[in-house]
């Protein structure tokens, strides 16, 4: 709405940021944008600000070396690769595909045309074990799907990629630095540049440290759920990432951290949970309220504050909405 509304003015060398704003609340949850957002893409791309490709929907497609961005791809999970450095290793060798050029990790960007169909049908092929046979179907939508590069960003840099983009603005804002990811918004580079890869790279630091504070994971019948002593501000980030790697890839997980005077509640699953008809935000809403706090979110991803003394009751009642949502 604030590229709509700043376009009657004639600004449209900023329907990039547009694109990257909707990327990273996720309006690009099923591989492509539509609906608003396609015709600010489609401005973008006639504008040549924008190019969309179908693409393996792996992050870190401008600057994680192959192998690091199947090891992080989890949704859906790949038995024995997702989680798994050497398993990837030798997956992407045995494919014949290269994990370097000229003494230089190759990324996602770097791959062929033929080394991605190559890839892709191998994550396919080993997802289908994990997931119910009725959807199996999905599974090309759920690996394969548009990703969107900023023509006027330096190729190789996290801005290029409107994915990348959009966690680079985020770990601004985390991190108390937004006026560091609006000045990259606004276009300005050079020392703001520098400051932001500092502000990532700490972002990073922090979030590997916080996962390491996770000690266990509580597994219930349809839930599973872990207090630890982090930063409520990357609680929904940690859930994220546990989801993939340290927890049940098809249970949603629950992640609780202190805010002040409450708990704040993170919830994350799969897009596998999402086609048999989870709808998190629902249950956390309901969940929330029925224990005098507030929810809201998305159907893969919501959060919620609740009073500290009523945990379990939320969990009890969050848990029995999810029950409620598979079986229907």
């Amino acid at each position: 709405m604030s590229y709509l509304f700043s376009r009657n003015f004639g600004n449209f060398d900023l329907v990039d940021l547009a694109v990257v704003g909707a990327v990273g609340d996720m309006q690009n949850y099923w591989g492509r944008l539509e609906g608003l957002n396609r015709v600010i893409l489609e401005e973008g791309i006639k504008k040549k600000r924008l190019k969309v490709d179908t693409n393996l929907l792996l992050y870190g497609r401008e600057t994680r070396p192959v192998y690091k961005a199947l090891q992080y791809f989890s949704d859906p999970f790949v038995p024995g690769i997702t989680g798994n450095e050497s398993s990837s290793i030798a997956l992407l060798q045995r494919l014949d595909i290269p994990l370097k050029e000229n003494d230089k990790w190759r990324t996602l960007s770097d791959l062929s045309f033929e080394e991605k169909q190559k890839l892709a049908t191998e994550i396919i092929s080993k997802s289908a074990s994990s997931v119910p046979k009725e959807l199996v179907k999905f599974l090309p939508k759920l690996v394969i799907g548009e990703t969107y590069t900023l023509l006027n960003e330096e190729k190789g840099t996290p801005l290029r990629d409107a994915s990348e983009y959009s966690t680079c603005l985020n770990a601004a804002g985390r991190n108390d630095e937004a006026e560091i990811g609006l000045e990259i918004a606004k276009g300005n580079r050079g020392v703001y540049y520098d400051v932001l890869m500092g502000i990532l790279k700490k972002h990073r630091t922090l979030i590997a440290k916080s996962i390491e504070q996770v000690n266990e994971i509580t597994q219930r019948e349809c839930i599973q759920c872990f207090e630890a002593p982090i930063s409520e501000n990357i609680v929904g980030t940690i859930t994220g990432m546990l989801l993939g790697t340290n927890a049940d890839p098809y249970k949603p997980l629950v992640g609780i951290a202190n805010s002040e005077d409450s708990l704040k509640i993170s919830v994350r699953c799969s897009k596998v949970l999402v086609l048999k008809g989870v709808n998190l935000a629902k249950a956390v809403i309901k969940a929330a309220e029925d224990v005098e706090g507030e929810g809201g979110g998305h159907a893969p991803a919501c959060g919620a504050y609740i009073p500290k003394n009523k945990l379990n009751e939320f969990l009890d009642i969050f848990e029995s909405e999810i029950k409620k949502q598979l079986e229907a």
